[in-house]
């Protein structure tokens, strides 16, 4: 597994979103998700900077879904659309390496 992934016990990531003016609040595409076998889809649209993909790494059996199945670690997935405080000021990345 990936060291990033054993950390967090799976994905909890943000994603800044490629959008053309930040200064502008306008819902836009940011994600799709598929399940071929299902056939189920589905498409996630915001007028935040960002994503957030969460895997359910703290789900452990306690809560119940559908048909009394137990949620257990990565059973479930959520992308999240946070608020970046301060999202309109420009973003400034920094080339860091952690050692």
């Amino acid at each position: 597994m990936d060291e990033q992934l054993s950390f967090g016990g799976g994905y909890d990531h943000n994603y800044v979103l490629n959008k053309s003016n930040r200064n502008v609040k306008e819902v836009s595409f940011a994600a799709k998700v598929c399940h071929p076998k299902s056939g189920r889809m589905m498409e996630v649209y915001t007028d935040e900077p960002g994503i957030q993909f969460y895997s359910g790494n703290s789900l452990n059996g306690t809560v119940v879904g559908k048909n009394g199945i137990p949620y257990q670690s990565r059973y479930a997935f959520l992308p999240r659309v946070p608020t970046f405080s301060g999202y309109s000021q420009p973003f400034t990345f920094y080339n860091l390496i952690g050692k």
